[in-house]
């Protein structure tokens, strides 16, 4: 099942009323009236995904850096963007919208405004809207003493892959021990 999201940017003043490009080919026209931007998002919309992706894969975390992303338009995923499947940008262009009152369309709403991550839920049972919510990184941020070595993990799997190849160990065997490497802190 898809959980989908809107994605939007609350725009500084000096991005309102001119053209915004992503790619030197496609263009947006901004109005003072319409201070919002917002895109789709089809699926994996959660908090949870959202706080992973923004913050920890995709680094999202300054206006420039997230008003790119909307640029893009419409997503198939956090990481995934539309044009990157084939669709035509002018069909996945970001709206523009007066302010972001009334009905949130879909399940969660994120958006980036004076430097923060906020997000708000559409709950399914009678459609009511919680307040936003502060989008906060702090629970999945991997402090360095935590994150595994992935220089060593790499050079223990080409050992292995040496072995498989010299016959010294089966598909089984090999994938036995990399199994053990699941989790390595070493």
């Amino acid at each position: 099942m898809s959980t989908r999201c809107n994605i939007a940017i609350k725009l500084k003043e000096s991005d309102l009323d001119r053209e915004l490009t992503f790619d030197d080919i496609h263009f947006l026209k901004t109005k003072r009236e319409y201070p919002f931007m917002e895109i789709y998002c089809h699926r994996d919309g959660t908090p949870e995904n959202a706080k992973r992706f923004f913050y920890q894969e995709a680094g999202l975390t300054d206006y420039e850096s997230v008003l790119k992303y909307i640029l893009e338009g419409d997503r198939t995923s956090f990481s995934t963007s539309n044009t990157d499947c084939g669709e035509q940008w002018s069909d996945n262009r970001p709206y523009m919208y007066a302010s972001l009152d009334g009905d949130i369309p879909e399940m969660y709403y994120f958006i980036f405004m004076d430097g923060k991550w906020f997000y708000k839920e559409r709950i399914s049972a009678n459609d009511q809207q919680v307040e936003w919510q502060e989008l906060v990184a702090d629970d999945i941020v991997i402090q360095p003493e935590e994150a595994p070595d992935f220089a060593y993990i790499v050079q223990e799997v080409q050992q292995l892959v040496e072995k498989l190849t010299d016959g010294k160990y089966t598909l089984e065997g090999l994938t036995k021990e990399m199994l053990k490497l699941k989790g390595v802190k070493k």
